[in-house]
């Protein structure tokens, strides 16, 4: 927006800058929310109507957790947008960003535990699942839909914990932790910046 001319016009505006971040995030927001339920909304009443058995609250469940993956990379693209100095340079670290988290990452871990073996990784297991959004859902999900029987022995104990209460409540607060930490962050970053140079 500050290469079209439009960000000084709302910079020019009686309202905080916090504002302007939380109202992006907000719309941004409720455009996803939108898209994914009218998608899993409309997938939803098909698998209804043909008669498969599905259960209704575990599909919920799916919707929220892709719903609040969303929103942490909404979360995360404010963070670098404010923090960038131009469009390009948003979009590039936006780009590998997204290929760090839904590629590299996994093919780092694969590595890791192939080089060192997955005994000297069980400690950091816990902690590697919540360093990356896109495996906390995706971990999530094949807990949820019962595909955790692929694991190896050392997910399996961990994977034990989380199918409780406790472990569902990890998991959600550990997401809540990606969408609220970086939108933060682009508050923080958005009103320190100079934006007159």
């Amino acid at each position: 927006e500050r290469e079209e001319g439009a960000l000084e016009v709302l910079l020019a505006q009686p309202i905080a800058r916090r504002s302007l971040v939380l109202g992006k995030f907000a719309g941004l927001g409720a455009a996803l929310a939108i898209a994914l339920f009218g998608g899993f909304g409309g997938a939803g009443l098909v698998i209804a109507t043909a008669g498969a058995d599905m259960a209704a609250g575990g599909y919920l469940l799916l919707v929220l957790r892709s719903l609040g993956l969303g929103l942490a990379f909404i979360s995360l693209g404010l963070w670098l947008a404010s923090v960038s100095a131009t469009r390009l340079r948003a979009l590039t670290w936006g780009l590998l960003l997204w290929f760090g988290s839904v590629l590299l990452y996994d093919l780092l871990v694969v590595g890791a535990t192939a080089l060192f073996g997955g005994a000297a990784l069980k400690g950091a297991l816990g902690l590697l699942l919540v360093a990356n959004p896109v495996d906390l859902v995706r971990i999530a999900a094949l807990i949820q839909l019962g595909g955790a029987d692929s694991f190896g022995l050392t997910a399996q104990a961990l994977i034990g914990f989380l199918r409780g209460p406790a472990g569902s409540a990890l998991l959600t607060l550990a997401l809540l932790a990606w969408i609220v930490v970086p939108l933060l962050g682009a508050v923080r970053a958005f009103d320190r910046r100079d934006f007159a140079a």
